[in-house]
Formats: C-alpha cells, sequence, structure tokens
C-alpha cells in the first residue's frame, strides 16, 4: 500500500514484496514550494530480510525566470514616444533552460503602442504589438539557462497622467514568474496665454504684448522653447521694443516696425511660469484680434495663444461760427466741437490753442464755456 496524499509531506509503503533477483519501484509525483537544494532522506527501509537503512537524493529547485519592464524615459510630455522594455532573467542561478516563454501586457488607458511601434526581441518566440493597440504580447519564447533576453516596444499616452502598467503573468515550462509593474509620468505641455496690457489704445499708441509660459503642472524642465507670432495687420511692433523675457536664456526677434514677434532656444524649470514681452503700437482702427503661431518645446506643442487689442480713433475736432456772416462790430459765437463718440476710450488731458486771425478778437463779453 502506497500512502501519499496530495499537498501533504508523507510518502510511506507497506506490505510490499520483491521477488528474488528482482527489482522494483515505487514512484510518487511531488512539488517543491520553495527555491533551493532540497536534501531528502527517507527513514529505513525495513523487511523480512532486516533493515536496509535510508536512501537519499537532492532536488535543486530553481526560480522561474525573473520578470519586469520598466519605461524609458519614464517622465516625457503628452504625445511622445518612451520605449517600454521587458526582461527576462533566467539567470538567478539558473541550471534549466526556459522555453514557452508567454506573456500579455494590456496597456493602461490612454496607452497605445506608437505609430511606429520598432519593436526588438532577443527572446525568440513571437512579439505582437500593432501600431494603435492596446495591447502587447509574447508567445513561444526561450531563454537559456544562465541568461537574460529583452523585449523593447515603443508606446505613447495622447494625455497628462501617471500610468501604472501591470502586465499579465510571464509563464514558461519554469513556472509562473508573476506579473511586471512600471509607471509611467506623462507631463502635460506648459499653458500658453498672451494679454495687452491695455486691451484698448488710440491710434498710434503704444502697449506691452506679454506672452505668459507655464509649466507649474510639470515635474520636468521644458526647454527648446519656440514660437512665432505674426501680428495683424493694424498693429506692429514699436520703435522701441523694450523685448525682454524672465525665460532662461533663448532669442527674442522683435525689430521696431515688424509685424512679427518670435523667441527660440529658451526654457522654464518644472513647476516655473515664465514671460517674454513686446511692446507694440496700434496702426490701424478696430479690433486686432491676434493669434500666435504654436508654441513648441521638449514636451511637445502647447497650441496657439490668443488676444484682442482694439485700436480707437482720436476724437474728431471740428469748429464753427455762428453765425458766419456778421456785420462788422458785431459778435459770432465760435463753438469748438470734439467728438469723442468714436471710442470706447475717455479722451482725457485734452488742450488746444486757436490764435485768431488778424483784426478778430474775443467779444468784449465772451459767454465762454464748455460741455
Amino acid at each position: 500500500t502506497i500512502t501519499a496524499t496530495g499537498g501533504s509531506g508523507t510518502i510511506s509503503y507497506t506490505g510490499g514484496t520483491v521477488a528474488a533477483s528482482s527489482i522494483c519501484t515505487v514512484q510518487v509525483d511531488v512539488t517543491a514550494t520553495t527555491t533551493g537544494l532540497l536534501n531528502n532522506t527517507s527513514g529505513d527501509l525495513t523487511s523480512s530480510l532486516g533493515n536496509s537503512d535510508s536512501a537519499s537524493d537532492a532536488l535543486a529547485v530553481v526560480p522561474p525566470p525573473a520578470f519586469t519592464k520598466v519605461f524609458a524615459p519614464d517622465t516625457l510630455g503628452a504625445g511622445q514616444v518612451s520605449t517600454l522594455t521587458f526582461t527576462i532573467d533566467n539567470d538567478r542561478p539558473a541550471t534549466l533552460d526556459a522555453t514557452g516563454l508567454a506573456f500579455t501586457d494590456n496597456l493602461p488607458a490612454g496607452m497605445v503602442v506608437a505609430s511606429s511601434p520598432n519593436v526588438v526581441n532577443n527572446c525568440s518566440g513571437t512579439v505582437t504589438a500593432n501600431a494603435g493597440s492596446g495591447s502587447i504580447s509574447l508567445t513561444g519564447g526561450q531563454q537559456l539557462a544562465g541568461g537574460a533576453c529583452t523585449i523593447a516596444v515603443d508606446v505613447v499616452a495622447a494625455a497628462a497622467g501617471n500610468y501604472t502598467n501591470t502586465s499579465g503573468d510571464l509563464t514558461s515550462s519554469m513556472g509562473n514568474s508573476g506579473p511586471a509593474t512600471d509607471v509611467l509620468f506623462v507631463m502635460p505641455q506648459p499653458v500658453f496665454a498672451k494679454s495687452f496690457a491695455d486691451p484698448a489704445i488710440a491710434l498710434g499708441f503704444e502697449t506691452t504684448l506679454t506672452f505668459t509660459i507655464d509649466n507649474s503642472p510639470s515635474i520636468i524642465d521644458a526647454t527648446a522653447l519656440d514660437f512665432t507670432d505674426n501680428l495683424p495687420a493694424g498693429v506692429q511692433v514699436a520703435a522701441t521694443p523694450a523685448a525682454s523675457t524672465t525665460c532662461t536664456g533663448g532669442t527674442i526677434t522683435a525689430t521696431g516696425g515688424a509685424g512679427t514677434i518670435s523667441y527660440s532656444g529658451g526654457s522654464i524649470a518644472a513647476g516655473a511660469t515664465c514671460t517674454v514681452a513686446v511692446n507694440v503700437t496700434g496702426t490701424a482702427v478696430g479690433a486686432q484680434v491676434n493669434t500666435s503661431g504654436d508654441l513648441t518645446s521638449s514636451l511637445g506643442n502647447s497650441g496657439t495663444a490668443n488676444a484682442t487689442l482694439t485700436v480707437v480713433p482720436q476724437p474728431v475736432f471740428t469748429k464753427v461760427f455762428a453765425p458766419d456772416t456778421i456785420n462788422l462790430g458785431q459778435s459770432s459765437t465760435l463753438t469748438f466741437t470734439i467728438d469723442n463718440s468714436g471710442s470706447i476710450l475717455d479722451a482725457s488731458g485734452l488742450e488746444f490753442t486757436d490764435p485768431l486771425p488778424a483784426d478778430l478778437v474775443v467779444a468784449a463779453t465772451p459767454n465762454a464755456s464748455t460741455t
């Protein structure tokens, strides 16, 4: 009778017989629950012929391959490509080849295989990683004892966020290695905005146009800042541009009288905000809608910035005599009209001087008044 209950730690055999000049065997399948060299010494074999002593052997139990993954880079801008590398390590130590390597990695929502997957596989087998899909898999792989292999696939996430990626288990002829996990940190592009210091100015007057680059949501610097702003037809760079920036480095191009402002080569630290400022002049009356080109940087494309400058006309200045025909010595009322109805701005500091022509003087009783 063989007694060998599944999951128990004992095997026993009783009441058996082996004929003279013969050999017999007792077999039981066993499973190791830990790795290492497991020395197994039985109790004595006894029989009608006496005590045969014990039997010994050792079972070397090696672990399944280690399974890890890593994103490189692990922090980048939204829409940029990171290489996801899976490592299968069969050297810890191992004396058996790992065959039938297989796993499936269902990428987290919002992350997909890049349009150019650039698959690299030195684990043999078949890697499936289709552009735009949310899954990467390996089947039929192999890694010899004492070595490691890798699989690399380019992935991309379009939106900012922290993407925790845990694969399915790696299985092989050596058992279940479990899943692999890593995190990809996707930063938003800097926020790009612009504003005029004075939302409305008089024709020919100046105001300061300020571009704001806000990298405060990001934990990495944004470098290679670049944008071009083609001003609307009714606005140009002031004769004295007074161009300045609080960004790090970079070059501002803003020539007096030009219709374009550009900035390139600058950078902004993680968690910071910086500005680029240039004085501009209104050259045509009306609402001047100003949409810049895209701001690009090492974190990707931030899009355009918009602002509107309203350029108003100066007051209209007219005068009239009433009556405009008089007899010598009589009086006429001279009325000056200042018409600011075409403007959304008050006109202050009004001032004029009227040198009357020879033989025309202010009346003895001027009756001067103003509205």
